[in-house]
């Protein structure tokens, strides 16, 4: 199971206001990257469970995860270009 970041802030209740007041404050590279990592975790993981189980039907899901989760990361790595070039051109983010 994944470890949770304790200071994890809760956007889905939070306003988008407040959301956008926090951004400015601390800056959106932190948490970002922290969700990169967690998802090259998560897919670690995964890959961990497809080498251990022996069942094939199993394995089958794992894999099937596995591919679902390629382009999740691949927007987040293409969203990251794209912050590392709204900070190179204009000093947004921290």
């Amino acid at each position: 199971m994944l470890k949770q970041n304790s200071e994890s802030f809760d956007t889905y209740n939070t306003s988008a206001n407040d959301i956008k007041k926090k951004i400015l404050r601390e800056g959106i590279w932190q948490p970002f990257t922290e969700r990169i990592k967690n998802l090259e975790k998560s897919q670690e993981k995964l890959w961990e469970l497809y080498y251990l189980d022996c069942n094939l039907d199993n394995k089958r899901k794992v894999l099937e995860d596995i591919v679902n989760l390629q382009p999740v990361i691949a927007d987040w790595y293409s969203s990251s270009l794209k912050i590392i070039d709204l900070e190179r051109n204009c000093g947004v983010c921290k």
